[in-house]
């Protein structure tokens, strides 16, 4: 408990939002921006098995992508809830989290019923519609954001001193609990609403919350060690990789948790080392979570397009495939923000 005394939790007074720094800022929206185009990069290399197996450096490439992306997503909406009064709340999550996934959750049912069979997890419409609104398939990620947007509160405190403690034992215990149940175990926990993929991701958006209050201190910390921080957590990535290269047995969970945040400081000393100006990256992370729930559709057509033109799909073309899936994601964005009525089923 040294740690958690030493070390003065940033106050958040009246409940309002804390204002970040510039510097800060910035390093969020780019965070944010990386996040969205790790999601749709790891989905064009995942889906790329559907014509023939990932060579070896490609599998190590979607192998640590799919331990950062997400995680980092939840980690920083962690970081980014508030105490506030609960009313205007849960009605901004409904609003911003919620009906952009029943939105696009529909669009789904109807792209697959009508289009392409390609997003499909049931022979019938009814069994579509539970599929993508009570087991949640459609938007796992949706769900699991919104139930720990959902729960959050419980960690907020008038006394925000004591705030921390409570989000460090809620972290500690969830990671445990995971830790000591197997992947195939917590699966079983429940797929409702996406229950048991929320509970092993809820040591990030709690983590999140728990570095917000840290984070001045953390920053001077870090910032004298800037160097060994990141040779230790670049060590690490690379430990990790190796573990996957050899197929080594280690804990999943366990690696999950290490590579995951090794992988965050790099990317954070990634966004650090930009400039605190590029408005393009920032305005970009603003729409991650729109990007994010727009891949899925474009993705099928350009794969589409580029199978038919290619006649297979050169694994050379996945980086370009995701880029323009990313950059369709961000036009569409921009240009539905200037469209009232319909901004609102985007949550922007």
């Amino acid at each position: 408990m040294l740690f958690i005394d030493t070390i003065e939790p940033i106050p958040a007074e009246g409940g309002r939002a804390m204002h970040f720094d510039k510097r800060t800022s910035a390093d969020l929206d780019y965070l944010k921006a990386f996040a969205a185009f790790l999601v749709v990069l790891g989905h064009c290399l995942s889906y790329y098995t559907a014509w023939q197996p990932l060579p070896l450096f490609a599998g190590i490439a979607e192998d640590l992508i799919y331990h950062v992306h997400v995680p980092l997503f939840f980690t920083i909406s962690g970081f980014l809830c508030h105490r506030q009064p609960l009313r205007p709340y849960y009605k901004k999550k409904v609003l911003r989290v919620l009906v952009p996934f029943w939105f696009f959750a529909f669009l789904k049912v109807f792209f697959s019923t009508v289009i392409v069979r390609h997003f499909a997890h049931a022979d019938t419409i009814g069994g579509q519609l539970y599929d993508a609104f009570v087991i949640g398939r459609a938007y796992w990620f949706a769900y699991a954001i919104f139930l720990m947007l959902l729960i959050a509160p419980l960690f907020w405190e008038k006394d925000e001193k004591t705030a921390p403690r409570k989000a460090i034992i809620g972290m500690i215990a969830a990671a445990v609990f995971c830790a000591f149940c197997s992947i195939k175990e917590l699966s079983l926990l429940t797929e409702v609403f996406q229950i048991s993929r929320t509970v092993k991701h809820l040591p990030f958006f709690l983590s999140g919350i728990v570095l917000r209050y840290y984070y001045p201190k953390l920053k001077e910390f870090f910032g004298r060690r800037r160097i060994p921080a990141l040779c230790l957590a670049a060590a690490i990535t690379a430990a990790s990789a190796l573990c996957f290269a050899l197929q080594l047995k280690i804990d999943a969970y366990l690696r999950l948790l290490v590579t995951s945040y090794a992988l965050m400081a790099l990317l954070l000393a990634l966004a650090n080392a930009l400039p605190e100006n590029c408005r393009a990256l920032a305005q970009t992370g603003k729409m991650s979570y729109q990007i994010m729930l727009l891949d899925p559709f474009y993705k099928v057509v350009l794969f589409a397009a580029a199978g038919k033109l290619f006649g297979g799909m050169p694994l050379a073309l996945l980086p370009l495939i995701a880029a323009a899936d990313f950059a369709l994601g961000v036009i569409t964005c921009m240009v539905i923000r200037k469209i009232p009525g319909v901004r609102i089923l985007f949550g922007l």
